[in-house]
């Protein structure tokens, strides 16, 4: 008895230490071709007292699947708003859900508007899937963000010796979801499954 007592506790020890090895691989194995990337640290925030932001205590980073490394620093202030609301009712706040951590990041690249929007936007679609989000919702999410949400032109205006650059950006007009929109939209994707290239070329203007 003692002896099967002694391995089940040593195959039960066995199996936890392997789940923390796979859990902790996720945020910081290499990346390979297919992958979807992996986060580097974990979210840690405090609210503000105005109950919607919140400011990151620590570094936080993704790491694409091209091996570029998308940084949001401490403190940070962040509060889901590149992602359009009124797709909040069909995908859930941008706090609640699989994507919690892509939209960290997505938020500071928004906010700093140092990468091309359209690249930023793709990133988010890989982070979601790197944080779990299933595939037709990721999709929805790219959709929701690459049509209404942020826009912008960026250019350097100084390179330093360090490496350091300096850049002007300026916001470009987007439009506003209607519900309809938010439903066909939705509608195109679940039934679809369109590739990310067929889900930029959509006409918003034909759908209702």
């Amino acid at each position: 008895m003692k002896f099967h007592k002694a391995l089940i506790w040593i195959i039960g020890g066995g199996l936890i230490s392997v789940l923390i090895f796979i859990v902790g691989c996720s945020r910081s194995k290499p990346v390979s071709p297919g992958d979807h990337g992996y986060f580097v640290g974990r979210v840690r925030t405090e609210w503000l007292q105005d109950g919607r932001r919140m400011r990151l205590l620590e570094n936080f980073g993704y790491t694409d699947p091209t091996g570029k490394l998308w940084i949001a620093p401490a403190n940070s202030v962040v509060d889901g708003a590149s992602i359009p609301k009124p797709f909040w009712s069909v995908i859930g706040g941008p706090f609640a859900g699989q994507y919690r951590d892509a939209s960290v990041v997505h938020d500071i690249a928004c906010d700093e508007k140092k990468e091309d929007w359209k690249e930023v936007h793709r990133m988010f679609y890989t982070a979601s899937l790197c944080g779990g989000a299933e595939s037709t919702k990721a999709r929805l999410m790219f959709g929701a963000v690459y049509h209404f949400g942020p826009r912008w032109t960026t250019q350097v205006v100084m390179s330093g010796a360090d490496g350091t650059k300096e850049y002007v950006s300026k916001d470009l007009a987007v439009p506003t979801p209607t519900n309809e929109q938010v439903q066909e939209l939705s509608k195109f994707i679940e039934s679809k499954s369109p590739t990310l290239e067929e889900i930029e070329k959509v006409d918003i203007s034909k759908l209702k």
